[in-house]
This record gives structure tokens, sequence and C-alpha cells, in this order.
């Protein structure tokens, strides 16, 4: 079994997406491959989180960030659009609560990858699966 990690540089945008899939695609055995999300995609989620719980709700910055990338690879936004809503009612709630606990922080910074995931789309010709 081969098993490629890729980090958030190697998936900042679509020219190194690219080189990514370059490298998967080059792969002799089908790998298992491993995203991290998108360069500062995590860093921006905890920003807004610690906005959030400090009194200022705005996931618009962190929202757009992504959907900007999407957009670079032709994601159709309503793949990610039930994630930018959960986001979104997340950052609400700690907003309301002004708390930003360790479980909240944890979940809230996973969604970097669980986006990040779900704009790969295999190249035609090959089996590559994604699970998000």
């Amino acid at each position: 079994m081969v098993v490629m990690k890729f980090g958030g540089s190697s998936v900042a945008d679509r020219a190194q997406i690219d080189k990514v899939l370059s490298i998967v695609n080059s792969a002799i055995e089908r790998p298992v491959v491993v995203s991290s999300a998108h360069k500062g995609v995590t860093n921006a989620l905890i920003a807004a989180a610690t906005a959030a719980a400090a009194g200022k709700y705005e996931p618009d910055a962190v929202i757009g960030r992504q959907q900007k990338i999407a957009r670079e690879l032709g994601v159709d936004d309503a793949l990610l659009e039930p994630l930018y809503r959960e986001i979104r009612d997340l950052l609400r709630g700690i907003h309301l609560v002004k708390e930003l606990s360790p479980r909240s922080l944890d979940y809230i910074s996973s969604f970097g990858e669980r986006m990040s995931v779900r704009c790969y789309k295999a190249p035609r010709g090959t089996s590559a699966e994604i699970w998000s």
C-alpha cells in the first residue's frame, strides 16, 4: 500500500494541486491520498472562532477564502455550501456564548480538511475515490 500525504502548501492553489495530481497519477500503485486543508484555511478558521468568542462574528473571511480556491478548481458552490452553513452556525454559537472550548476549537479546525478533500476531482480515466 502506498500512502501519500500532502500538506497545506502543497494544496494551496490550482497550480500546486495540479502538481499533486501529477505526482499521484505517476504512482505505480493506486495510492491512498491524505490531504491537509488548503494553505491558511485552518489558521483562518481558528482566527474566526477566536474572534467570535471575543464578540466579532465574521464568518465571511474564512468562507470567502475557501470559495476562492474552490472556484479556481471549478468546484460547484453547492458541494461546499452545507459545510459553509455549518461553519456559520458554529461561529454564531461561539459568538453567542462568548466561549471557545477545546472541543469547539477542534471541531472548527476540522472543516479545513473536510472542505479541501471535496475540491479534488479524479482525472478522467482514473479510478480515484474521495471520502469526506
